[in-house]
């Protein structure tokens, strides 16, 4: 048969096989960029609505990021900062230029998101741009804690100019690095300014070496102790004050030298007082040690003439024939034992506020010494058609020394039985608080005015019974307190 003959016609496609392999993994690569990003990515057209968002978009609005899609990219910003956005974007497309901003976004449980919107233009073909992608990054914990340090940057301007005391800013060196308008005032010039050396020139030179020493271990021992310390300093005037300074480091901040502030105020009239108050409380200790000393010798002098008193008085009413003189030798000698009584009071109270007050303890029985004191104003209280109650009954032992536990229960005794009613009653109980035995001594007379009580334990102070007719010196109390607390009560 006739000859049979083909024709085939090829084209090589190796480039477009090439392209579209580049192609499909330029796609890929975008598609991992938009799944994995943590940052949002948007790619939105001229009309400024959304043709794709990233994965993460779901964590800034909270919604799913299909969800977006067709929707205008405004509707999920806050509306205040919706005109600004939509100026950048159309100034993007108009004018081809990067965008770059600020906005708040919307999540979708009514809380807003700071972002900050860097994009650029695409285009399909040559001309206008036709599409723009940004990408948001959530910065609204950067932008509140620019915020934070912006108002701890003010308050700290605000205290630093405000605060009358000297505040300045040192380096190890003891150079000044800042220092406050404070300072200026404190010091009545400028002299002591930035640059210059940490008022050790203005320092008294016998300060200067203690003073620069505490600054040293500052910085040596690096921790945030406070370190304070007293200096002279030299106002502009000529005159000296009395400063005290309190310092400490500021926190280390790695490649930044270590710096302390140091606090300062003239603490000039505060040391006058003291040194004022001091000398006037060594003085008044002069005149109180002079005074009881003073007592304590008239006490003993007194005691001398007074004895031989009583002695002739005690001869007057033995040898005594008729009753007149009997009556004077009684009265001088009642007189005499009261005036004994009340020499005896005043050189105790004087012992008391010398501080000469010797206890001897030992262990009794509490018992034993009431019973004692009971019987020995028993007299008094006949005399007086007073009862004494006595239900103290106790076993317990106490730890007292005898002769000033029974000064302290006589007088106690004594001041009931004296300052009460006739036909009274005198009471004495006595109970148990942890390891303390509390003694009460209680009577049925008058009493003491309520406003009169913080007056009780001082000397001489008889609470208005001066006027009426009762014997006492106003000591008895304040001794007997002075004694139960030397002997460890309270």
């Amino acid at each position: 048969g006739p000859p049979i003959s083909a024709v085939f016609t090829s084209r090589d496609v190796t480039e477009q096989e090439l392209a579209e392999r580049a192609l499909a993994r330029s796609v890929e690569t975008t598609n991992a960029i938009m799944d994995s990003a943590v940052d949002v990515i948007v790619l939105i057209n001229r009309d400024l609505t959304i043709i794709e968002s990233s994965f993460a978009s779901e964590n800034v609005h909270g919604r799913a990021a299909q969800s977006r899609r067709g929707r205008p990219v405004l509707e999920f910003m806050h509306p205040d900062d919706r005109p600004i956005a939509e100026s950048a974007m159309h100034r993007a497309f108009a004018e081809d230029e990067p965008v770059n901003f600020r906005a708040r976004m919307l999540h979708a449980d009514g809380h807003t998101v700071i972002v900050e919107i860097r994009g650029r233009t695409l285009r399909d073909a040559p001309g206008p741009p036709t599409r723009l992608v940004f990408i948001a990054r959530d910065v609204t914990e950067a932008v509140q804690a620019e915020a934070a340090l912006a108002r701890s940057v003010d308050l700290t301007r605000a205290i630093f100019d405000a605060a009358a005391d000297s505040i300045v800013m040192i380096d190890r060196n003891l150079i000044v690095l800042e220092a406050s308008p404070g300072h200026e005032r404190l010091y009545g010039s400028p002299h002591n300014s930035v640059g210059e050396n940490a008022s050790l020139d203005s320092m008294h030179p016998d300060d200067r070496s203690r003073v620069a020493s505490s600054i040293e271990r500052l910085f040596a021992q690096r921790s945030d102790r406070v370190t304070t310390f007293r200096f002279r300093g030299r106002h502009a005037d000529g005159h000296w004050l009395t400063m005290e300074s309190r310092g400490r480091l500021v926190q280390d901040i790695e490649g930044e030298m270590p710096m302390a502030v140091l606090v300062t105020r003239d603490i000039s009239d505060a040391v006058a007082r003291d040194e004022v108050l001091e000398e006037a409380k060594s003085e008044a200790e002069r005149a109180n040690r002079a005074k009881s000393e003073f007592m304590s010798r008239m006490s003993h002098e007194l005691r001398t003439p007074l004895n031989s008193v009583l002695g002739f008085a005690q001869i007057l009413q033995m040898e005594s024939t008729s009753a007149s003189d009997v009556e004077i030798g009684d009265q001088i000698y009642r007189s005499g034992l009261h005036l004994l009584n009340l020499i005896n009071e005043v050189l105790e109270i004087s012992r008391i506020e010398s501080g000469i007050i010797a206890v001897s303890l030992e262990t009794m029985f509490l018992d034993n010494v009431i019973d004692e004191c009971v019987d020995l104003v028993q007299p008094q209280a006949t005399a007086m058609n007073v009862n004494i109650i006595n239900v103290a009954n106790t076993r317990h032992s106490v730890v007292a020394d005898a002769n000033r536990l029974r000064q302290v229960v006589i007088n106690l005794l004594s001041n009931a039985i004296k300052y009460n009613t006739n036909g009274g009653t005198v009471s004495l109980t006595c109970e148990h608080r942890n390891e303390f035995l509390r003694l009460c001594v209680e009577d049925t007379g008058v009493g003491i005015a309520p406003e009169m009580i913080n007056r009780l334990f001082i000397p001489f102070d008889r609470l208005g019974a001066e006027s009426s007719g009762i014997d006492g010196t106003g000591l008895g109390l304040a001794v007997s307190k002075s004694l139960a607390e030397a002997m460890g009560a309270h």
